[in-house]
């Protein structure tokens, strides 16, 4: 019995372990997410970046393109106005608060007569002009509003009185005189602000009215009269005319009746004559620079430094890239032994790069310009005598594109028999 008992405990059966396998524990570590929130923040950062660099480059898209149809259209409108014609252009004296003609006639020592000439004996007196009706018609509004007179800086691009600048002798000082144009030909009449507004404004820009009731279309909307689509008027334009010379070194060189026309297109003009230094003669919208040094010695324009007045603010200098500027100089055009022929030369630079303002007043600024060479005006101002007074450069709030074009005008011609 007992050995049976043995037996039956030796072969029995073996007993089976069953192993049940342990459930994975849910949910993340804290490890895990920490490193989560990293990833979506730095998604989230990437994101808040690109969208505000995407509509800025969206917006400055949208400006070269209205500046671009603008600027177009304005060198259309340049011949459809009869712009190349003397007897459309006025200037407004300010002496004697009134429009009178400004054309190619000559006489005395008169400085707003002295534009192209047919007679060979007068041909060297060449002038730059600027057409800017809608800057005059403003100032003539406002002036008859306030009941005073308009100043006398109006009649010069840019607008500063003569005399105010410490670096130029007051008769050598290179500036544009500022016209208007005339509501015909030999008329009587200049243009109004509102005739000047239809021309020198861009109107594509067209005002909508939004419904409450966003399901519906946006609404155009009119004036008064229901006649015209009201617009806003970001974009306008003026034109700048200066003599175009084969060579700056000999007057027998000069070409007869050549103008380089430029169309300078702005996005939303200030045309107040605010003043950060408290003149109205000094204006921040118009100001005007000196140029002392060209790193790369004007041709291109090239690297150059940009040099504040004495008593103007560091603003002066303020320009971005893509904005243009304006060199100018007076030019003895004459060879050395001839009698002094002294011509103003203005050109539009594009500017590419920016550097920092220094320094303390007078403060400093280098950009790299864009543009014509400026090397032959640079080598004349450092001859001994100098033949070309030192540069100067014109900064404007809000040019973003200048277009050019060489023309004839139409002072000699089988329609005016001159």
């Amino acid at each position: 019995m007992c050995r049976l008992l043995d037996q039956l405990l030796v072969f029995r059966r073996p007993r089976v372990q069953v192993v049940i396998p342990r459930r994975a524990a849910r949910g993340v570590s804290l490890l895990e997410v920490l490193f989560s929130i990293g990833i979506v923040a730095v998604g989230l950062l990437g994101v808040l970046i690109i969208v505000p660099l995407a509509g800025s480059r969206s917006a400055q898209g949208m400006i070269a393109d209205g500046a671009d149809r603008l600027g177009r259209n304005a060198i259309r409108l340049f011949d459809i106005h009869h712009m190349r014609q003397p007897n459309m252009w006025t200037r407004f004296n300010t002496t004697g608060q009134q429009y009178q003609a400004y054309g190619v006639q000559h006489s005395g020592t008169d400085r707003y007569t002295y534009l192209w000439q047919p007679d060979a004996s007068t041909r060297l007196q060449a002038r730059a002009f600027c057409i800017d009706p809608l800057f005059i018609a403003n100032e003539k509004a406002l002036a008859t509003t306030n009941s005073t007179n308009v100043l006398a800086e109006t009649q010069y691009f840019p607008y500063y009185q003569p005399g105010h600048l410490s670096f130029l002798n007051a008769s050598l000082d290179a500036r544009l005189d500022r016209i208007s144009l005339r509501t015909m030909p030999n008329g009587s009449t200049a243009m109004s602000i509102e005739q000047a507004v239809s021309v020198f404004m861009g109107e594509d820009d067209l005002v909508f009215n939004l419904p409450q009731d966003r399901s519906l279309p946006p609404e155009q909307k009119f004036d008064s009269s229901d006649a015209k689509r009201q617009f806003e008027g970001t974009f306008s334009w003026l034109a700048t005319l200066v003599p175009a010379y084969a060579t700056l070194r000999d007057a027998t060189n000069m070409l007869p009746d050549r103008y380089v026309l430029s169309i300078v297109v702005f996005h939303r003009r200030d045309l107040s004559l605010t003043s950060s230094g408290g003149s109205s003669s000094e204006p921040d919208n118009e100001r005007l620079v000196a140029v002392p040094q060209f790193h790369s010695e004007g041709y291109g324009g090239g690297e150059v430094q940009l040099q504040t007045r004495g008593n103007r603010p560091a603003s002066d200098l303020a320009v971005k890239e893509g904005e243009w500027v304006m060199l100018s100089a007076m030019v003895n055009i004459a060879q050395a032994s001839a009698s002094p022929i002294v011509v103003p030369v203005f050109r539009w630079y594009r500017v590419m790069t920016t550097d920092a303002v220094i320094g303390t007043s007078p403060y400093t600024r280098n950009v790299t310009l864009q543009g014509f060479d400026w090397n032959d005006v640079l080598e004349l101002s450092q001859l001994t005598p100098a033949r070309a007074t030192p540069t100067q450069a014109t900064l404007l709030n809000g040019v973003v594109a200048v277009y050019e074009k060489t023309i004839h005008l139409e002072t000699s011609s089988l329609w005016t028999g001159l």
